[in-house]
């Protein structure tokens, strides 16, 4: 069961990919499970068609290292 859902999540990410989306804030929080099926939610700081984001958003513990590193420029 584990590696069904752990497939799902995977072929979620590769269609957000596909789609160009960078969700910024991608936790165990914000994947569900709907009728035996995988869901991710919460695209509050979501970004379309952007290689590269410099916002620092989303929940520390699961940010980008290559945004939690970064220096700030403000």
């Amino acid at each position: 069961m584990a590696t069904h859902f752990i497939k799902q999540v995977i072929m979620g990410f590769h269609a957000l990919n596909e789609a160009k989306i960078m969700h910024r804030d991608l936790k165990l929080a914000n994947i569900m499970i709907h009728n035996n099926d995988i869901v991710i939610g919460d695209f509050g700081f979501a970004k379309l068609n952007q290689s590269m984001a410099m916002t620092k958003l989303g929940t520390p513990y699961y940010m980008a290292p290559e945004l939690f590193d970064q220096q700030d420029t403000t």
